[in-house]
């Protein structure tokens, strides 16, 4: 199966590559991109040009703080809670099992950390293996597909986004627009995203130890956070 969808895939980017030679412009929604379809494709850079997502920053500063009091009791969490979340489809890709396994130090140093998972996916059911053999049930919760990612974001202290490669991420983009603390790997597209010690902690690819050792200390030094995450809305 993998060797034919392999096939399926080089048969598309050929077909791929010959049409473009009868395109007159190309869009790509990061320089990442841009430079990934350039190479794939063999397009002419004079005709590719970068427009990146975007986001309405209104929807991500609607809660007061008794509005962020009660969307916390909706979802039962206590006021004290520390509230880590990622908003990301569950594929292998999206980096979710190395956050669990990060998570489970960090549930170790804070009693009171929370992991909130937003999405779906069929990587789901393996993170929900390793979350019950980490010993984690009610620290971690899958919360499934959500219209109302704003105000999840509005409610969390750290938004954790591991991915081991993106387009342009708008999940990532909404964090930033809801200057919620962000910790993310450090990939490419990333850092033409937020900048490293700036306006996020970055973290190399699959490295749970790393990705523990950032969260613990956004978690632990609420300035700095809230310096980043002011920063990232900037």
């Amino acid at each position: 199966l993998e060797k034919r969808i392999r096939r399926k895939l080089e048969i598309a980017r050929l077909l791929d590559a010959i049409t473009a030679r009868r395109v007159d412009a190309f869009t790509a929604n990061s320089a990442a991109i841009m430079e990934a379809n350039i190479q794939a494709l063999r397009l002419v850079r004079d005709r590719v040009r970068v427009i990146h997502r975007g986001r309405d920053p209104s929807r991500f500063e609607t809660l007061g703080p008794e509005e962020r009091k009660a969307a916390r009791a909706r979802l039962g969490l206590s006021q004290d809670a520390l509230v880590v979340l990622n908003t990301s489809r569950h594929l292998d890709r999206k980096g979710l099992r190395e956050a669990v396994h990060a998570f489970k130090a960090v549930a170790e140093r804070f009693p009171n950390a929370v992991f909130l998972l937003a999405g779906d996916g069929p990587d789901r059911p393996t993170l929900q293996g390793i979350v019950a053999e980490a010993g984690l049930d009610g620290r971690v919760r899958f919360l499934g597909m959500r219209d109302d990612v704003p105000e999840l974001l509005q409610i969390a202290d750290l938004f954790v986004f591991p991915s081991h490669y993106e387009g342009h991420p708008g999940a990532l983009i909404e964090a930033m627009m809801a200057a919620v603390p962000i910790v993310a790997t450090d990939i490419d597209v990333h850092r033409e995203t937020v900048a490293h010690a700036e306006s996020a902690l970055l973290v190399p690819i699959d490295s749970p130890r790393e990705l523990a050792q950032a969260m613990s200390r956004l978690l632990e030094d609420r300035k700095l956070a809230a310096k980043l995450g002011t920063e990232a809305r900037r």
